[in-house]
């Protein structure tokens, strides 16, 4: 997730993107599905059954959460030694596991395609009883156009963006309807409506004008034609005070977002490069939804990036303070290759209290994307092994290697047995849906190192 992916993130696959709504009562509606970590009655099995290495286990779930959406799992004793592998079949996989295990899944929707840029997700800590969710976010599918109509022409605008739940457009033409394409992803994250709003800007880059609808509702596979107005020109503001960079920050990045309701999101309306330390920065904004989110990274000379996503509750002013609000950073780790098929991992464990670590391997010949998710304290991740019928998956001597660490914390999330059964139980999440879409009040923070590691 280099700075430069966060200044673009105006829909993209933002990048710590492949990347959420989160509901105010649990972190992510779609990843509470095992909050209670329970099954059916015939998902458990008894304890004296088997050997001891199955003692206590119990079955675990992997659903789709899209229709249709195919994938295979992989599922791992708590060494990462393999236990079976089994694809989807009627939207889910089944497996009696060991507690502590782990589940690596691969979508099917790549298939065909061979092993080139291959994503792989691994879940460790996995307890008997759980149940965890493909969400599908490979591949963009169109579910709907808008054609909007803004109210009239201003004479002191040079242009117009029209912004909704996953995205922020440049309106060409302000006397003809401008139709854009909703993606399934944001039709997720807006519910029952989509917040749509026009703003009008002057010739300095400055809004002066804005016109909204919040309840617009999209026509499957057809067009939802919306005529804005009128315009207003009453912006609220959100003033950001910005101290203690660290003394290596080679960027600073601050950008405003605004929530429009409980999973709503319309992007970052506004953003700040390299602010002056101790200076306040002010976000103008439209007065719709439920409220607005600031969202701040660094980028240091080591290439590490930290951040923080804060949506405060009633405050019109936040300061930040880059040395005691960010979580310590993410180092850099290291990896051992003596066993070419399954190389190990190893990096300083975080001092801060993040919820979970996230340790990615890339590697060539295949091209893979491997991200697992583990408990913050740890320090060292061994890939988990493939069947021999994915033996083209596994990495080889030959194959150039790079790894990463991002650490994440969640204000409203206790530890990482919370994170895994809520938004960690949830696999392919877009970074939009999951992590920058958060309830008023909470506060997400993360640190990556090298910049674009991460799941998403």
């Amino acid at each position: 997730m280099d700075a430069s992916a966060q200044r673009d993130a105006t829909g993209p696959d933002a990048g710590p993107n492949e990347d959420a709504t989160i509901s105010p009562d649990a972190a992510n509606q779609d990843a509470t599905a095992n909050e209670d970590a329970t099954v059916e009655e015939d998902a458990t099995v008894n304890a004296d059954a088997g050997d001891a290495g199955m003692q206590g286990s119990g079955e675990v779930i992997v659903r789709s959460g899209v229709n249709g959406l195919g994938f295979q799992v992989f599922f791992h004793d708590p060494n990462g030694e393999l236990i079976s592998a089994k694809t989807a079949t009627a939207g889910e996989a089944r497996e009696l596991v060991p507690p502590n295990s782990m589940v690596t899944v691969y979508p099917l929707i790549l298939t065909g395609k061979g092993p080139d840029a291959s994503p792989l997700r691994t879940i460790t800590g996995v307890q008997p009883g759980e149940i965890y969710e493909v969400l599908d976010t490979i591949g963009v599918e169109i579910i709907g156009d808008l054609s909007v109509s803004l109210p009239s022409v201003l004479p002191d605008a040079l242009y117009y963006s029209l912004e909704f739940g996953c995205g922020e457009f440049s309106i060409f033409d302000p006397m003809m309807p401008e139709v854009v394409g909703v993606e399934a992803r944001c039709a997720a994250i807006t519910g029952s409506g989509l917040l749509v709003t026009a703003i009008a800007y002057n010739q300095d880059g400055l809004p002066i004008a804005y016109a909204a609808d919040e309840t617009v509702q999209l026509v499957p596979q057809g067009t939802a034609s919306v005529t804005l107005g009128p315009w207003r020109k009453a912006f609220d503001s959100l003033d950001t005070e910005i101290a203690n960079p660290p003394p290596d920050a080679v960027d600073v990045f601050l950008s405003r977002a605004l929530l429009a309701g409980p999973g709503r999101l319309v992007e970052r309306a506004a953003g700040l490069e390299n602010p002056t330390v101790g200076s306040t920065f002010s976000f103008l904004y439209p007065p719709v939804g439920e409220g607005s989110a600031v969202e701040i990274f660094v980028a240091t000379s080591d290439f590490a990036i930290n951040g923080m996503l804060t949506f405060p509750v009633g405050r019109n002013t936040v300061r930040v303070d880059l040395a005691a609000d960010l979580l310590p950073r993410a180092s850099v780790g290291t990896i051992d290759r003596s066993d070419a098929a399954r190389p190990t991992i190893s990096w300083t464990t975080s001092t801060g209290t993040a919820d979970a670590t996230i340790v990615t391997f890339r590697y060539s010949n295949p091209d893979i994307n491997w991200s697992i998710t583990a408990p913050a304290n740890s320090s060292s991740m061994r890939l988990p092994e493939l069947p021999d019928e994915f033996s083209g998956y596994r990495p080889t001597a030959s194959s150039e290697m790079q790894s990463g660490i991002l650490d994440l914390d969640l204000s409203e999330v206790a530890g990482y047995d919370v994170y895994r059964r809520g938004i960690g139980s949830v696999l392919f999440l877009d970074f939009e849906r999951t992590f920058r879409t958060r309830p008023i009040g909470t506060t997400l923070r993360l640190t990556a190192n090298p910049p674009d590691v991460g799941p998403f």
